[in-house]
């Protein structure tokens, strides 16, 4: 959220009860249109 605030454009990645919480507040600090999505994933599969 703090980068989001300074106005970076994020893309976040998480686990799926993570990302409804992260929506939740992105629109609670009227953040939303900084975010590019928010997605879940499992860490376990990410290639860098």
């Amino acid at each position: 959220m703090e980068l989001a605030k300074e106005g970076y454009k994020v893309t976040l990645t998480i686990t799926p009860k993570l990302v409804e919480i992260a929506e939740n507040k992105a629109k609670e600090l009227d953040l939303i249109g900084q975010f590019n999505g928010f997605y879940s994933a499992d860490a376990r599969e990410i290639n860098a």
